[in-house]
């Protein structure tokens, strides 16, 4: 449709001040009722793989905010425990915990140790891994690097964990 150029500027003012409201009103009725609410995880043991840095760090804080116990699983004890330490400190004394687990996710030993270590698994969150950069080094099983850590390991972990326990839930 064309629209010659002095009506141009009046419909788009009309069409953005009546949009937006029906919008606004659309979202409040139909969407806002059936939103999430942010979760209460208190007495919730959860896992995050990789959440020393990043993205996983990111997610056990979040975990840990919301009342969780969460443990931070990687291969470096030392970035762990500071991780878990940064972690603490930013959740604060009235939400979860956060702990350091020991899991290199490359040794397949290493990782069925860490499954046996768990008492308790709700939530698994498999967020450990390297990229496709990496050194070609192969792992202790003698898969390639990134195909025994991003995979073999992780899969690994879920089978030993839902051996083991019951998980309630794996992301």
């Amino acid at each position: 449709i064309h629209v010659p150029e002095p009506l141009a500027w009046p419909l788009a003012v009309i069409f953005g001040l009546t949009f937006v409201p029906l919008w606004s009103l659309f979202r409040r009725l139909f969407v806002a009722p059936y939103a999430a609410p942010i979760c209460d995880l208190r007495g919730k043991v959860c896992v995050v793989t990789g959440g020393n840095t990043g993205i996983g760090y990111e997610t056990a804080v979040g975990l840990a905010q919301r009342g969780a116990t969460v443990k931070i699983a990687c291969r470096d004890a030392t970035r762990g425990r500071d991780a878990a330490r940064r972690a603490a400190a930013a959740v604060g004394t009235a939400a979860g915990t956060v702990e350091f687990v020991a899991l290199d996710l490359g040794d397949l030993a290493s990782v069925r140790a860490c499954a046996a270590s768990l008492a308790r698994c709700d939530i698994l969150v498999c967020n450990g891994g390297i990229n496709s950069l990496a050194p070609a080094k192969p792992t202790k099983e003698n898969y390639s690097a990134v195909f025994g850590v991003n995979y073999v390991g992780h899969q690994v972990l879920v089978f030993e964990l839902q051996r083991r326990l019951t998980v309630g839930r794996i992301v």
